[in-house]
């Protein structure tokens, strides 16, 4: 076995060390990195929720006072019949504008969030739950072979 010199041996162990050094430093700004795209992302989820909070809030104003409408509208043609002008006096749905606004929705039951922070360690970070829930949710049910049928199957012996 041939014999490597020493001064081989620790410029290989200064590259090496250098090497790791250099490794080491970039590991960490990249880490850095991933730890401000997790910052934006939360940051960015929050924007959108509120956004939608406040479409749905919106979106439930416009509803109300939409019913409200109707209601006026109906409590109007009910004062016409009254006063005798006739049915085509009427006010009809189809005489308002945007007629098909749907009715008030009703919220999902959010769930409580502190229940889920202890997953936070076990889902990875760029991995939001939905998309865990989705990588599971498409897989085909294990097949069975034709030739079995469910009275085929034994239990194994009782000890």
């Amino acid at each position: 076995m041939k014999r490597i010199p020493f001064s081989v041996q620790v410029r290989f162990i200064e590259e090496t060390a250098k090497t790791i050094d250099e490794l080491n430093r970039e590991k960490e700004e990249h880490s850095e990195i991933i730890q401000q795209i997790n910052q934006d992302k939360c940051d960015l989820e929050k924007q959108i929720d509120d956004a939608r909070f406040e479409q749905r809030e919106r979106e439930n104003q416009l509803a109300r006072k939409y019913e409200t409408l109707l209601k006026l509208m109906e409590s109007s043609n009910e004062k016409i019949r009254e006063s005798g002008l006739g049915e085509e006096s009427t006010i009809q749905p189809d005489d308002i504008p945007h007629a098909r606004i749907p009715k008030l929705p009703t919220p999902p039951v959010p769930l409580p969030a502190p229940q889920w922070k202890g997953l936070s360690g076990l889902i990875p970070p760029m991995m939001s739950l939905d998309q865990m829930m989705m990588a599971t949710q498409f897989r085909p049910p294990p097949a069975v072979p034709s030739h079995l049928k469910s009275t085929d199957h034994q239990s194994p012996p009782m000890k």
